[in-house]
């Protein structure tokens, strides 16, 4: 998408609206005029976290809204089947504190009717409020992949991460617009 402006300023604006947005954009001056176009979405950039790794693409829509809305994340994982952990996890560092982010899980948990081992699970990991959300494994224990057979409680691991995925996705939308 290319937009022309007869202003660089009005060009300047535009741009700067759009990396606030998360778009890549550029411009070029043609005959006094100024062409920007908009090159792709955040999403297609490479975001990193903390330590500079890649972000999950299953999970990286939540770790952005997330980050959009106050929250400050420094790892995640998307959950995996053949390595890993099967549940997907965001650790939190700012934004909400460990108290408040365990009542937001319990009233998201009793709203959507949630048990384990398919339901939100709040770890406090550090003394600095680092904080874990993730649905938990067997018996509110982190389990990694390799650790298990074909099951969780009966869920097939492949079934169970697909599932995980999706409230992981509801519960940041959750926490998102009850803030």
């Amino acid at each position: 998408m290319a937009l022309t402006f007869d202003s660089k300023e009005d060009a300047m604006e535009y741009i700067k609206q759009k990396s606030e947005e998360g778009y890549q954009t550029k411009i070029k001056n043609v005959n006094n005029k100024y062409i920007v176009s908009v090159e792709g979405e955040l999403k297609d950039f490479k975001i990193t976290d903390r330590l500079g790794k890649g972000i999950d693409p299953k999970i990286k829509e939540d770790v952005i809204k997330l980050n959009d809305n106050g929250y400050e994340t420094s790892a995640s994982c998307e959950g995996h089947q053949d390595h890993a952990f099967p549940s997907p996890y965001i650790w939190i560092d700012k934004g909400i504190s460990y108290k408040q982010l365990v009542k937001k899980a319990e009233e998201f948990n009793k709203e959507n009717n949630l048990h384990a081992p398919l339901k939100v699970y709040i770890e406090k990991v550090e003394e600095n409020s680092n904080i874990i959300i993730l649905p938990p494994d067997i018996n509110d224990k982190i389990t990694r992949t390799h650790e298990r057979v074909n099951n969780i409680n009966g869920i097939p691991v492949k079934e169970y991460t697909v599932k995980a995925r999706k409230i992981m996705n509801d519960f940041v939308e959750y926490l998102t617009e009850n803030k």
